[in-house]
């Protein structure tokens, strides 16, 4: 049995670039959300005298933009996600430095996009219902997700 090395330097390369991406994304969803009119809408209440009093044509336009908002930050995490998916198991089993395994992470996700989105949908309702559990469900779904990231691992970058 071989002993496996951590290299940290590119562990926390990985974790560093998800940080600086995720601060990036909050950063653009601000901004859009204040384009959309979220700061004008609040400011329009408050001039009225009615302090959340708004017109319902600017309270259905502004719903729609949040929406927009919403959809575009959903979409720039997704691409983030699928940089990070594999990188951990790239850069500890492949001996990958932080952003290459970054981005063989995010095309062997895109390469296989249809399972991933099953996976996902999945992974998602057994995470809304292990609320239903009060979280104990997650001493059960933790590892198992840990699994399936590991035989997924395996078979999209190994065999």
């Amino acid at each position: 049995v071989s002993e496996i090395r951590i290299p940290t330097a590119p562990l926390l390369g990985v974790a560093g670039l998800y940080l600086l991406l995720s601060i990036v994304i909050g950063g653009v969803t601000a901004m859009l959300l204040f384009a959309t009119g979220i700061g004008g809408a609040m400011m329009e209440g408050v001039q009225m005298g009615e302090p959340g009093a708004m017109d319902p044509l600017a309270g259905a336009a502004l719903s729609g933009g949040v929406a927009v908002v919403v959809l575009v930050a959903i979409g720039l995490s997704v691409l983030v996600y699928a940089a990070v998916w594999f990188a951990a198991p790239l850069v500890i089993l492949g001996g990958l430095p932080a952003t290459a395994a970054m981005k063989q992470s995010f095309f062997g996700c895109l390469g296989n996009i249809v399972p991933f989105l099953v996976y996902g949908l999945v992974l998602w309702v057994l995470a809304f219902l292990s609320v239903f559990t009060f979280g104990l469900a997650w001493l059960v779904l933790g590892p198992v997700l840990v699994l399936t990231v590991y035989a997924s691992y395996r078979e999209i970058f190994v065999d």
